[in-house]
């Protein structure tokens, strides 16, 4: 029975570290995107593009400081 715990807490921290791996890559691209649009290297960006941009910035970095967090206490 102890086996079958160890291996379903082993899934559970991979599962959080693979989602904490693919938060933190979409914050740092949507963060990037931001700056491309600021910067004037993309199309001309409305203000429509940066309140959505906002929006998943905020849920996705939200998300993964959950994963992270999940991840640690399962880890320790």
């Amino acid at each position: 029975m102890e086996e079958w715990r160890s291996a379903s807490r082993a899934q559970d921290r991979k599962l959080w570290q693979t989602l904490w791996y693919v938060g933190a890559a979409l914050t740092l691209t949507l963060a990037s995107s931001i700056l491309v649009a600021l910067g004037g290297f993309g199309a001309a960006a409305t203000d429509w593009f940066y309140v959505q941009q906002a929006v998943l910035l905020l849920l996705s970095a939200a998300g993964t400081v959950f994963a992270l967090r999940r991840w640690r206490t399962l880890r320790g």
